[in-house]
């Protein structure tokens, strides 16, 4: 189960999918992940968490750990880039908001 859910998340990130192959912080954040989400479905597996669950948990899971802050800076530049340029519609996909807190929205 753990491998379909960051296959999955590899499959909708190509970008990701490149750097697990050719950036070795990445690939060894994608290995721990690996491991991670073994040892959570092996855990949810034996209270009795339904397959269907374990499988969109885990790639929650892989989506917010290998979703960088960079990576997530880098895809909010494109964003806004792609809004001044009129190429995306400001309303549709509004900027990240700052939130109470001052860590942003994720």
């Amino acid at each position: 189960m753990s491998a379909a859910a960051l296959d999955e998340y590899m499959a909708a990130n190509p970008e990701a999918a490149r750097a697990a192959l050719t950036d070795p912080e990445v690939a060894v954040r994608v290995a721990t992940v690996r491991d991670l989400l073994s040892l959570m479905d092996r855990a949810l597996e034996e209270e009795g968490v339904d397959a269907r669950v374990r499988h969109r948990v885990g790639v929650r899971v892989a989506t917010d750990a290998l979703l960088s802050d960079r990576a997530r800076a880098r895809l909010e530049a494109v964003a806004e880039m792609a809004r001044a340029q009129g190429r995306i519609d400001r309303e549709a996909v509004p900027a990240a908001q700052e939130t109470p807190d001052g860590t942003g929205g994720a």
